[in-house]
Parts: structure tokens; sequence; C-alpha cells
């Protein structure tokens, strides 16, 4: 019962990060619309190239976070619950720690340099708001 329950949880956790995906998606689509459509010779200038780079970095990040998030679900749901294997629930739930931890390991690398970059490009607008 209890790996039924966990795995509804991971369920309405990959839901609620689907759709915050798909609005994080929509807000980068227009930031780089907007950085375009205000600089007419956008290409030349160093800050909004900079700027459509990071965006598009923080999202290429976002979306390798967002995918192998579901991987690692799906393989652990697999592996618990779908794979007819005659073990109990926890040693499937320790079979599937194991099978994905290297994964979770990334997840955890994807998360701390979205922030870094975050937080650098934060960094950024403050010490270049005094110039304007």
């Amino acid at each position: 019962m209890c790996g039924l329950v966990l795995a509804c949880v991971k369920w309405l956790s990959a839901l609620a990060s689907s759709g915050l995906y798909g609005i994080h998606t929509v807000l980068t689509c227009t930031a780089v619309y907007s950085v375009i459509r205000r600089q007419p010779g956008w290409y030349r200038l160093w800050a909004s190239r900079s700027l459509i780079a990071i965006l598009l970095t923080i999202f290429g990040l976002e979306t390798s976070f967002w995918a192998t998030c579901l991987f690692v679900l799906l393989k652990r749901l697999r592996i618990c619950l779908i794979d007819q294997n005659p073990e109990a629930i926890t040693a499937r739930i320790a079979i599937a720690n194991s099978s994905t931890r290297l994964l979770r390991s990334v997840l955890g690398l994807f998360f701390n340099a979205e922030f870094v970059i975050g937080d650098a490009l934060i960094v950024w607008h403050v010490c270049t708001l005094p110039e304007k």
C-alpha cells in the first residue's frame, strides 16, 4: 500500500512540474521575443545577445531537468510496480533506488546550475542598473 501511495504522490509531483514547465516555456518565449522586439539591432548589442543566451541556457537546463525527472520517475515506477518481480516491495524499492542513483545525482547538478546561472543574471542586472 505504501508503494501505491508513493507512486500517486510522484505522479502528482510530475503533473505539477509539467504544468510549471509549460509556464516556464511560455515565459521564456515571451522574454526572448521581448528582447528581440525591444531592440531593432539586438544582434549587435552584447547585452541583448548575452541575455538571450542566458535565458536559453536556463531553459535548456530546465528542459533537461524536467525530462530527467520524468525518466527517473517512470523507471522507478516500472521497477517497483510493473515488472513481474517476486521480491517484496521493499527490495524492489531498493533496486529502483540503486538503478537511478546516478540520474538523481545529475538532477542535483542541473538544479544547482540553474540557481548559479540565475543568480549570476540577477547580479549582472544589479551591476548594470546604475549605468542606466
